[in-house]
């Protein structure tokens, strides 16, 4: 026998989002699971920012439906869909730079009054950088130690699923890799992670599933794995040209 089929957290069904008479989004649709890192990616101008703006209610769908826990969330607002356990990790960060630290993640954590003292605990363990500059101005931090308090941000918000658009922009390949175990650990403890970034390799290392997207529309939709082992689709929609062991490109 087979177990039942997992419910999916996030159901995006023939999503449209239109900006005046432009369309950027055509029917998209897709899901993610508990506890699943989902990668988006693509290439510039292919949708990923207003797909995900779209999921957190910053733009409006002009069609289709966005399920959270089998709830329609498509028409809440930004505020509710807060509530109800989705964040956002927006591109550029959206910390407020003339805050300290300290209160960057009072922020977050305002949907259940002061911040959790065993979370507060656990992220002090992840980035204890942030916790030497307490009480520094947010803007006085470095690009990495931005992005880690965007993530500490959203972890105090106890969402069930976190939406990062462009984890890895303007990082060098060293922060980055310092990131990406956070993901892991933040599935572990039970959130789910829609990540959109123009980083393929690291979006192929992280994610379990993955959708392409392309020109507003879902290209393909797979495991890493699988991505991988599709090279014409690697090169016409990423711009990656996979070599294949014993080919003369390899020699």
């Amino acid at each position: 026998m087979t177990g039942a089929p997992i419910e999916p957290l996030l159901n995006v069904k023939d999503l449209v989002v239109r900006y005046d008479a432009a369309q950027a989004l055509h029917g998209i649709s897709l899901h993610v699971a508990p506890r699943e890192i989902v990668a988006v990616v693509g290439a510039n101008g292919a949708g990923k920012t207003t797909l995900l703006r779209a999921i957190s209610g910053l733009v409006r769908a002009a069609e289709g439906q966005i399920e959270f826990r089998n709830a329609d969330v498509t028409k809440l607002p930004v505020h509710r869909i807060v509530e109800l356990g989705i964040s956002q990790i927006p591109e550029g960060r959206g910390i407020l730079a003339a805050l300290s630290v300290k209160d960057n993640l009072r922020l977050g954590g305002y949907v259940h009054g002061e911040p959790d003292p065993a979370l507060l605990a656990k992220l002090r363990s992840w980035f204890p950088i942030l916790f030497d500059r307490y009480l520094q101005a947010a803007g006085m931090l470095s690009g990495g130690e931005q992005q880690m308090l965007a993530i500490a941000r959203v972890v105090l918000a106890k969402p069930q699923l976190i939406l990062i658009d462009e984890l890895s922009l303007g990082l060098s390949p060293k922060v980055t890799s310092e990131l990406v175990p956070r993901l892991r650990d933040l599935r572990s403890d039970g959130a789910s992670v829609l990540l959109v970034d123009q980083n393929i390799q690291q979006a192929l290392r992280v994610a379990d599933r993955m959708y392409v997207l392309a020109n507003g529309r879902i290209a393909y939709t797979g495991t890493p794995d699988e991505l991988r082992a599709a090279p014409d689709l690697m090169a016409r929609y990423l711009g990656i040209e996979v070599v294949t062991p014993g080919s003369k490109e390899a020699e």
